[in-house]
């Protein structure tokens, strides 16, 4: 465990299952009985959450690991998103809402790899952070595959996806989804029979069955609001909370002309950020339906920055190494494990 506070792993690891089980349990409760629209305290919890983590990867530019990383790497981490919000502009542009349709199947796809990679780097850290022994490969392996069976059953079910990829045939559907459903729940078995083998506290346990089941709701659920908004806005505030822990007191921080930043200061920048560049994401990803070609481009910037957002995040989380400390730099930026690096 090295020097780590206890209160501080234990003030981590609660605000990370609160951020997790809460949109997961409310989105069912609050979601439309005719399975249609969305409950507005949801819509909020998605502009503010899911389109505001976007927003805020804006503010990681100005911590010096970031930075560091962008001079060593600023072709990955300039030129491939600049080139990603051109390219997914031009495309939606171009593109009939057929052909958009169906390549928004590999946007869809990354996005839920991305949802599970980060739940894996968070089961990661706090399983560093409370046992001796960090995640296996096998364990590690199970959080991926329970992904791809959760983003399986999603795209081939695509009225989760407010209709916006094009529908499997019923005969090929129905199958896909069943064979998830016995591959998540093969995931969530072994999970366990691995941490009992393992002797990992219940905290551990239950971290890690957590990430296995995240996508669960959509097995259970028939509804958008339901089946996938929970997800949306957890995976939203697993990140704010992730980013926002860097405004400890304990570690100062500094804005460009040397001067520090107070944890205050921090936080009402992630906030502004969440909401006012959550309220402009979302604003344009409402535009998929649009003709006009300028709503048409703003469409496709929304899909391009979403996508930089995967990009960039996979890099950086990566260049931070492991090291005796990484508690403590957890509050500038998550480790490396923080992406399900293998």
């Amino acid at each position: 465990m090295g020097g780590n506070c206890p209160g501080e792993r234990s003030r981590f690891s609660a605000g990370l299952a609160l951020a997790t089980i809460t949109p997961l349990v409310l989105a069912p409760l609050l979601a439309p009985s005719d399975g249609r629209g969305t409950n507005e305290v949801l819509g909020v919890l998605v502009v503010v959450a899911y389109a505001g983590h976007l927003a805020v990867t804006g503010l990681l530019w100005r911590v010096p690991e970031v930075q560091q990383a962008v001079r060593t790497r600023p072709g990955r981490l300039v030129a491939v998103p600049v080139a990603l919000v051109v390219a997914a502009s031009v495309v939606a542009f171009v593109a009939s809402d057929r052909l958009l349709a169906w390549l928004l199947i590999g946007y869809f796809a990354w996005q839920f790899s991305h949802f599970q990679r980060q739940n894996l780097g968070l089961a990661a850290i706090v399983t560093a952070q409370w046992d001796s022994e960090p995640l296996r490969r096998s364990e590690r392996r199970l959080v991926i595959f329970a992904g791809w069976c959760g983003s399986a059953a999603l795209l081939a079910h695509p009225a989760l996806l407010d209709g916006l990829i094009p529908s499997l045939p019923p005969s090929l559907a129905g199958p896909v989804v069943r064979v998830a459903a016995l591959g998540l729940a093969g995931c969530a078995i072994g999970t366990v029979v691995i941490a009992c083998h393992s002797k990992r506290p219940a905290l551990l346990v239950a971290t890690n069955l957590a990430a296995v089941l995240f996508f669960l709701p959509v097995f259970a659920f028939k509804s958008t609001a339901a089946a996938v908004t929970g997800m949306v806005v957890a995976h939203g505030l697993q990140y704010l909370w992730a980013v926002g822990w860097r405004r400890h007191p304990s570690r100062p921080r500094q804005n460009g002309s040397g001067r520090e930043l107070s944890g205050r200061h921090v936080a009402l920048a992630i906030t502004g950020f969440a909401v006012v560049g959550g309220a402009l994401l979302s604003a344009m990803s409402e535009l998929h339906g649009a003709h006009a070609a300028g709503l048409r481009l703003l469409y496709g910037a929304y899909l391009g920055i979403a996508m930089a957002h995967f990009a960039v995040d996979s890099v950086i989380w990566r260049r931070v190494r492991p090291s005796p400390q990484a508690w403590a730099r957890l509050r500038a930026l998550l480790p490396s494990s923080a992406h399900g690096g293998l």
